[in-house]
Order: C-alpha cells, then structure tokens, then sequence
C-alpha cells in the first residue's frame, strides 16, 4: 500500500486506478477484521480516485465507481452514519440506471442490489414512502432474472422481499395487488418467513456484482 501511495505522489494520475484497487482490497481485509472505520476511510479514498479517473474517461470505469460507492454505503449504514450511507448508495443507483440501461441483462441484478440497499437506508432516515418505491423497483427487476435462474437469485430475491415488506409495513400500505405473479408468490408463501426475518436485520452484505468495466475481462452470463 505504500508503494502505491508513495507512487502516486511521485506520479500523480499514473497508479491512480491501482491504488485505488489496492485501498478497496484494503477496505474489505479491515472490514473482515471488523475495523469498520478504518475500513470506511479507505473505500472513501478508493470512491475519490475512482470519481478522478471517470472523469478523466468518462464512462471507462464507471461500474467500478459504483461498486465501490455501493460497498461504501453499506459499511456506513453498518456504522450507523445513514446520511452518508443514503448519498453514497444513491450515487450508486444513479450510475447504476446508466449502465443498466446500456446493459439490462448484465447490470441489472447490480441496479436491483443498489435500490434495495438504498430502500434499507432511506427507511432507516424516515422516509417509508420513498423506500417503498425504491424497493418495490428493486423487486420488479430482480424477478425475471430469478424466473430464468432461481439458484442463483434466491438469496437477493430473499433480501428484495425483506426490504419491501419491512418498508411496506413502515409506510402503512398493503402490498400492491397488481404486483406479477412471482413477485405475490414470493410475498405470500417465501414472505412469510421474509417478514419475520425483518425484525433486526440489515441485509447490508455485500451482493456478487455481474456488471463489470469493458478492461476487466468477460462478463458472466445469467
């Protein structure tokens, strides 16, 4: 770490993405070590070097970029700091929507992640009805990719339906009847076991992320 901090003070912009890859490996060892703190500071100088390189190629780096200010905004609703969780996932779900409107399949699961975290720290702020939105979105986009590999989606699906049914329960409403059918399946039966899961969870774990950079390699069918 302090070869890269001591090269990129030697050679401003040219090591700035692999610092910032080796602060967000830094960033997750201290958080296992359950250093949150520590760990936020580091996520929080990987998101500005990220926030310098896009701007520099915009568009090049962005699914790192959001990856990262995703992972920032849960560890800081896991310390408690929902403000700056609310504003870093947010900024994950705006960057988010752009991807994934240039790639539904690969980055959709990854938008569905971000506004179901983001319905977890609105509803932590006060703000039931937004969260509710947020995560009813989120569920209507996760579904059809567990329709096609339920394996492989159940356990974010799962997360989905905690976040609507506890942000549903905070804003006072029923759940909606014109919901898709395997969305109101999941409400009822799998629901169920979900709403009593509501009650002292956060669900903020860090999802598997499909929607990578065009320099990171092949990206993962679904």
């Amino acid at each position: 770490m302090e070869l890269f901090e001591d090269l990129h003070q030697s050679h401003p912009g040219v090591f700035d993405r692999l610092l910032a890859r080796s602060l967000t490996g830094l960033g997750a060892r201290l958080g296992d070590l359950q250093r949150q703190e520590e760990a936020a500071a580091a996520l929080q100088k990987a998101v500005r070097l990220y926030r310098g390189l896009e701007l520099g190629r915009p568009g090049a780096l962005r699914p790192e970029l959001a990856s990262r200010l995703h992972d920032l905004g849960a560890l800081l609703g896991d310390l408690d700091r929902f403000d700056e969780a609310l504003a870093a996932t947010a900024e994950a779900v705006e960057l988010r929507r752009v991807l994934s409107s240039e790639q539904p399949e690969t980055c959709g699961p990854d938008l569905a992640a971000s506004l179901r975290q983001l319905s977890d720290h609105l509803r932590r702020c006060g703000r039931s009805t937004a969260a509710l939105a947020a995560s009813d979105e989120a569920l209507r986009l996760l579904t059809p990719f567990f329709v096609r590999h339920p394996a492989d989606f159940q356990s974010p699906r799962h997360a989905c339906v905690v976040s609507y049914l506890a942000a549903a329960g905070e804003a006072g409403v029923e759940v909606d009847p014109e919901l898709p059918a395997p969305i109101a399946e999941s409400l009822g039966a799998g629901g169920r076991r979900a709403e009593r899961a509501v009650k002292g969870k956060s669900f903020s774990s860090r999802p598997h992320v499909y929607c990578r950079s065009s320099s990171s390699g092949s990206r993962p069918s679904l």
